[in-house]
């Protein structure tokens, strides 16, 4: 739902150069889209890069519109590991990279000399491009592998994750599996740093020493080793205006998703939506920064596994 574009500093000077271009691309990255630009090869460097390709633009309302590009491109990006040779060029680094070692989704250039699979001009990138046009809404089966897949994108390239369901409880298995299998995604195909926040929010409908029991009971082993885990129970606040605790989300720092039935396994299919900006800001208000709900109790489990 969320994926990771290499795009060279050089074609977004480009992109800014027409005032159609910069219409076109200015909303194609960021909150509510499914794309973000990965901070290759490191902030420093691709800045640098920018600004010499910036340099050679003497119009003054191109230069506004390229700026305007640079400061929503780095607004929100995508942290990886990466090895750059610096005697080749940025394309060639970035080749090498999906290649070799880690791929980006797509690779977004001014040329494609080589004619390598993967890298796209600004002329291809139409509306139906798949690499370029992901799906924002999509249909799956309720079973816990095909769930996390259909994220799996979002959650190796995110830095913070929080699972909200308020049915989840840890001594149900058809709970405990799309949790692990989502867990597992959040390791696997990470090119960059390891998460800094995962965390599991709930309901208050167990009590809090039950609640703590069985997540360590039933969720320390599902946990890969050395990642932790803090699960939480919320209560509705009380008041005619209060929030409901009621709809399930997977939140992350790069974009959240939507789940109209639940983070549950079961029969039949759900809708897995990607929140708009607005939307995204609004519930990681409710949950995250500044909470609409009663924290009753949490803990923090270590994974064994």
């Amino acid at each position: 739902m969320v994926y990771e574009y290499a795009v060279e500093p050089e074609v977004v000077a480009a992109w800014g150069k027409t005032r159609d271009n910069f219409r076109y691309f200015i909303d194609k990255f960021g909150l509510g889209h499914p794309r973000m630009m990965s901070e290759y090869p490191g902030h420093s460097r691709w800045r640098k890069k920018f600004k010499e390709a910036l340099s050679l633009i003497d119009d003054d309302s191109e230069r506004k519109r390229i700026e305007e590009l640079f400061r929503r491109l780095e607004e929100i990006k995508i942290k990886r590991y990466f090895k750059y040779d610096g005697k080749l060029s940025w394309l060639q680094n970035a080749e090498r990279e999906h290649t070799i070692r880690c791929p980006f989704h797509a690779i977004l250039a001014e040329d494609n000399p080589r004619k390598r699979v993967g890298v796209f001009k600004s002329s291809e990138l139409t509306p139906d491009l798949p690499e370029w046009n992901p799906e924002k809404m999509v249909t799956v089966e309720r079973k816990a592998e095909i769930m996390a897949e259909a994220v799996s994108p979002m959650l190796s390239n995110c830095s913070e994750a929080i699972f909200i369901d308020p049915h989840f409880g840890p001594k149900n298995r058809r709970h405990r599996l799309p949790i692990k299998a989502f867990l597992r995604e959040l390791v696997n195909h990470r090119c960059g740093p390891s998460p800094i926040k995962i965390e599991v929010h709930t309901s208050d409908k167990a009590t809090p020493d039950h609640f703590r029991r069985e997540c360590r009971n039933q969720m320390e082993p599902l946990i890969p080793r050395g990642m932790t885990v803090c699960f939480k129970q919320w209560k509705e606040k009380q008041g005619d205006r209060h929030e409901k605790l009621h709809n399930r989300y997977i939140l992350t720092n790069i974009g959240s998703v939507m789940f109209l039935v639940g983070l549950d396994q079961g029969k039949g299919s759900d809708t897995v939506t990607l929140l708009e900006r607005k939307i995204h800001e609004l519930i990681w208000k409710q949950y995250v920064s500044n909470p609409a709900f009663d924290l009753v109790d949490s803990i923090e489990i270590k994974g064994t596994v």
